[in-house]
């Protein structure tokens, strides 16, 4: 699942939505700051929010033109020509990309965290089922006091909390 899945959602379809996320939100800010008017911002979005409803496929990315940052720039400059150009105020191609890159690290990390949230609940439940299932306990390689196999699962509900901790940590990093 973690080899397969990241290489489904970074379709274009994927990278497209978030791009437009980020379009928008920019002209949001561009607006807030002062540096366009009202009805810039306001025809810029109704524009974004035309393009997210048709998708894609209503830029023209070819075989050699797939840069959703110049399509999208062109698709809104085609409809507005006296401001389209402003949507990228302030920021270049590559503060685009390292933004999408962050948002889609962030998509991962939950939907890794809830994969282990799902594998914790699981190897509780385990534990929960073997309490009186008696096993050797073992220190350093050698037989040590009995206990029980839902004790011994306890330790990797553990390991995986703090795992699921230091995922957190990360997410509120990126």
């Amino acid at each position: 699942k973690y080899i397969m899945q990241p290489l489904l959602r970074e379709t274009g379809d994927y990278h497209f939505q978030i791009h437009n996320r980020i379009h928008k939100a920019h002209v949001v800010m561009l607006y807030e700051q002062g540096l366009l008017f009202q009805e810039e911002a306001r025809a810029m979005l109704i524009d974004l929010i035309q393009l997210e409803k048709k998708g894609k496929d209503a830029l023209n990315l070819g075989a050699t033109n797939t840069d959703l940052y110049m399509e999208t720039e062109a698709y809104v400059t085609q409809r507005t020509p006296e401001f389209g150009g402003k949507m990228h105020m302030g920021r270049s191609r590559n503060d685009l990309y390292a933004c999408a890159a962050r948002m889609i690290s962030r998509d991962r990390l939950i939907d890794l965290s809830a994969d282990l949230l799902e594998l914790q609940k699981i190897v509780l439940r385990r534990a929960i089922e073997n309490t009186d299932t008696v096993m050797p306990g073992y220190t350093h390689l050698q037989h040590a006091e009995p206990i029980t196999f839902g004790h011994y699962l306890v330790a990797f509900f553990d390991a995986l909390a703090r795992d699921a901790e230091r995922i957190q940590h990360v997410y509120t990093r990126t």
